[in-house]
């Protein structure tokens, strides 16, 4: 069987992924008791303090070395660089202005009132029904990201759109992420669903705390057009992990999805 130009380019790509995960031009923070000294709560007035104090710390490249809040300069210490990477992918209070509205959006706020608050132990939010947050999504290279409804069996679905023109070396980036508190020694199952609407569009790659576990390509499994099940089964080797999606793209105007994330432990 011959492989057409682009559908080699994505198995290269895929290999690669998976074995160096080097490749990553999205922004991401350092997952230091700086950040979670910031973020991890479930406490609205101290998320609230949080988000308030990177909003004008995030205005201007900062250098100041005092003036920060006690309750974070126990973790994070005197460092600006510190404080910049953990506001830079904390939850923001809004939702990102790189953010697209379509005709199936209904909401346009990180968090819905009609959702309980749930401890940040707890893995949340993987049917998207809640809005964005806690979910961290990041895009660049013409890449944007909104919900999208329907969802596969609920009411929504995360999006990705690379509707512009791809990076100097051919490739669009988003990334989806979360961080989570598991038991090390467990076994998890980790379970999602991908949807492509084209089978040369890329492939969506999962990564637990940096290093890549699994790739799913358009053309996987029942192909594109339709959604797809995807199994991950690992034993956590730390309490914390950051969760991530990364997609990329080979080629321009393609739609991929993300729905019913979840993390349950056992087989």
């Amino acid at each position: 069987m011959k492989l057409s130009t682009s559908r080699t380019v994505e198995l290269l790509l895929g290999v690669s992924y998976l074995a160096s995960g080097a490749h990553s031009a999205v922004t991401k923070c350092s997952v230091d008791n700086c950040f979670r000294a910031l973020f991890p709560t479930n406490d609205p007035t101290r998320l609230a303090s949080a988000q308030s104090f990177c909003a004008t710390y995030t205005q201007s490249v900062a250098t100041a070395t005092t003036g920060f809040p006690a309750r974070f300069t126990t973790a994070c210490g005197s460092s600006p660089s510190k404080f910049s990477s953990a506001c830079s992918c904390g939850p923001t209070a809004t939702a990102s202005s790189t953010s697209t509205t379509t005709t199936t959006i209904t909401t346009t706020t990180t968090t819905a009132s009609t959702c309980a608050p749930t401890p940040y132990e707890v893995f949340q939010n993987g049917g998207f029904e809640c809005g964005i947050y806690p979910w961290r999504a990041l895009v660049t290279h013409g890449t944007t990201y909104t919900l999208t409804s329907p969802g596969n069996t609920g009411n929504f679905a995360f999006e990705v759109d690379q509707n512009a023109a791809l990076d100097g070396v051919g490739l669009g980036e988003a990334n989806l992420q979360q961080l989570i508190y598991i038991t090390p020694g467990t076994q998890y199952t980790l379970s999602f669903d991908s949807f492509f609407d084209v089978g040369n569009g890329g492939f969506i790659g999962v990564k637990f705390n940096g290093q890549p576990q699994y790739t799913v390509d358009a053309s996987d499994k029942l192909g594109p057009g339709v959604w797809n099940s995807n199994t991950i089964v690992f034993t956590a080797t730390t309490g914390q992990y950051l969760i991530e999606f990364e997609f990329l793209f080979g080629t321009s105007n393609v739609v991929a999805k993300l729905d019913n994330i979840n993390l349950t432990p056992g087989m």
